[in-house]
């Protein structure tokens, strides 16, 4: 089954390693230095196998070229590359490489198989550095809108035979950075089940309405963080609402605890005002 991590036998991501790394750190800012690293790391495995000596600093001395052509980066004791024996132990950190999966992995291992080769094809072609690169990437950027998303707008754009990369172009706010999916996927689902056939045939609009909606939704008087000194208010998490509007809540506007009554208040408001926005004359 393919992974975001390893979606064909020729692309690996090594986006999360080493387990040890500065924040923001990004590879395509080392490429020359770490082809030299990686070739060396390849050459001394192969001749002295997994010696045990845990990582030290911000490199691992286990990420190397797998092949001999140097298209594959990977994990040198990745259990893939040995007939099921995991070898990671070597490091130190084997109890957080196996733990370890971005979110846009776990947003593509919900989807379907048939949308997850639909949503590969915009990084198809890219080399594992820039593959493995969340400013390169686009998909470390368009995953995290979800299944709830990309599932049904898969489907939908299927219908039209539209290939991912044109669904893209004529919904850019899929892939625009100026937008936080996972900020802001509660209003593109409000938006998206209100109306999801024109939307689709006519793929701007949904941006359009969005950012609608959006600017609605910020006028709204209970916007503003509750107090998370009332004795009912809990942290977010807590409060058993949906997962995308907590999301929002947090990330969108910034609360960070809230009583179950005010939250909810705010939610109904909004859904109840997500069917106008998309009503014809709902300006």
């Amino acid at each position: 089954m393919p992974t975001l991590c390893a979606p064909t036998s020729e692309i690996l991501c090594f986006g999360c390693c080493p387990p040890i790394r500065p924040s923001h750190y990004d590879h395509l800012d080392y490429v020359t230095s770490l082809r030299r690293e990686f070739c060396d790391n390849r050459r001394r495995f192969l001749q002295h196998g997994a010696n045990q000596r845990p990582i030290v600093g911000f490199s691992c001395w286990a990420i190397g070229y797998l092949d001999a052509a140097g298209r594959r980066i990977g994990c040198l004791l990745h259990p893939e590359q040995h007939q099921g024996e995991d070898l990671r132990s070597a490091t130190g950190y084997a109890d957080k490489c196996r733990r370890e999966r971005c979110l846009p992995a776990g947003a593509f291992a919900a989807l379907s198989p048939e949308a997850q080769e639909y949503w590969l094809e915009p990084a198809g072609g890219l080399c594992s550095f820039y593959y493995s690169s969340t400013r390169a990437n686009p998909l470390f950027h368009i995953l995290l809108w979800g299944a709830e998303i990309l599932e049904p707008l898969y489907r939908e754009a299927s219908r039209f035979g539209w290939t991912a990369t044109e669904l893209l172009w004529k919904a850019p706010i899929l892939s625009d950075r100026n937008w936080s999916p996972r900020g802001h996927r509660y209003l593109m689902r409000l938006i998206w089940s209100a109306d999801p056939s024109s939307l689709t045939q006519h793929a701007r609009l949904l941006e359009n309405h969005c950012r609608k909606f959006w600017d609605r939704v910020r006028g709204l008087p209970g916007i503003q963080p509750c107090s998370g000194d009332a004795p009912q208010a809990a942290y977010l998490h807590q409060l058993g609402l949906d997962a995308d509007y907590v999301d929002f809540l947090r990330i969108a506007l910034g609360w960070r605890r809230a009583t179950w009554e005010c939250a909810r208040t705010l939610q109904l408001e909004i859904e109840q005002m997500a069917a106008a926005t998309v009503r014809p004359g709902g300006d």
